[in-house]
């Protein structure tokens, strides 16, 4: 955050790769539906999954859900 590189545009960067993306969110995230429906216009192969009633912190507020989500991603179950 010091080095302001989260307010970057990726935009370029994102139609360009070519490997794996992975969103995970939390449902009740304010404004996640259109930043994810914005990444994915730029690279169609970027997936999504939101974690039900999780906001900001969905690793913290629902650790477990996230955990099983991840292992699907990377198919090694739960």
């Amino acid at each position: 955050m010091s080095g302001r590189y989260v307010y970057c545009n990726i935009a370029h960067a994102l139609k360009e790769i070519n490997n794996s993306i992975f969103i995970l969110s939390g449902e009740k995230k304010e404004g996640i539906q259109e930043t994810i429906a914005l990444y994915t216009s730029l690279n169609s192969s970027i997936e999504s999954e939101l974690i039900p009633k999780t906001c900001q912190m969905p690793h913290m507020e629902n650790p477990e859900k996230v955990l099983e989500t991840i292992g699907i991603f990377f198919s090694y179950g739960s």
